[in-house]
C-alpha cells in the first residue's frame, strides 16, 4: 500500500486525467536517443535493482521480455549476482551502469567501454537516463509505490 492515497479517476480533473492517460498509456516502442531500445530498458532494469525498485523493475521488464534481453543475464540481475550478456554492446551498459550506480568513480575502462560501444552522445544519454530512473525509483521507494495486487516480487533482498 502507497503512502499516498490513490486518486479515483472519476474524482480527477480533465488535466489529471489527461496526464495519467499520457503516463500510463501505451508506448511506441521508438527510441529518442542515440541508442536501441532494448538498451535504454537494459539500463532501467539495472538501475531498478539497484535501487530495490520492484514496481520500476515490473512496469520495465514487461518490456525487456517483449525485447528479447538475454533472460538468464536478467535472471541474475535480479538475484543480484553478476551478469554476464551475450552481446558486448548490453555487457558495456550493464558495467557502465554498474559502475555509475556504485561508490566509487566510473573507471576508465568502463567508461572507454561503454564509450566504443554507444559512441560520446549515447554515454551522455546513458548517465542522464540513469540519473532520472533513479529520481523516479527514489519516488517510488519514498512513497512505497507496491506491485499490482497479486504480483510476487521479482528482485532478490541483497
Amino acid at each position: 500500500m502507497g503512502r499516498i492515497p490513490a486518486v479515483d479517476a472519476a474524482e480527477m480533473t480533465a488535466e489529471q486525467k489527461a496526464l495519467s492517460a499520457r503516463v500510463s498509456g501505451p508506448r511506441s516502442g521508438e527510441t529518442r536517443g542515440p541508442f536501441p531500445v532494448w538498451l535504454r530498458e537494459l539500463a532501467i532494469l539495472i538501475n531498478a535493482r539497484h535501487w530495490s525498485s520492484e514496481y520500476q523493475w515490473h512496469v520495465h521488464m514487461c518490456h525487456a521480455r517483449r525485447l528479447e534481453i538475454d533472460a538468464a543475464a536478467l535472471d541474475a540481475v535480479a538475484a543480484g549476482k553478476p551478469a554476464s550478456f551475450p552481446a558486448s554492446d548490453e555487457q558495456a551498459v550493464y558495467d557502465f551502469c554498474r559502475a555509475l550506480l556504485g561508490p566509487d568513480p566510473v573507471s576508465d575502462d568502463a567508461h572507454a567501454r561503454a564509450r566504443e560501444q554507444l559512441g560520446l552522445d549515447g554515454v551522455i544519454e546513458l548517465v542522464t537516463l540513469v540519473g532520472f530512473y533513479s529520481l523516479i525509483a527514489v519516488a517510488i521507494k519514498g512513497f512505497d509505490v507496491g506491485l499490482p495486487d497479486g504480483q510476487a516480487p521479482y528482485l532478490a533482498r541483497t
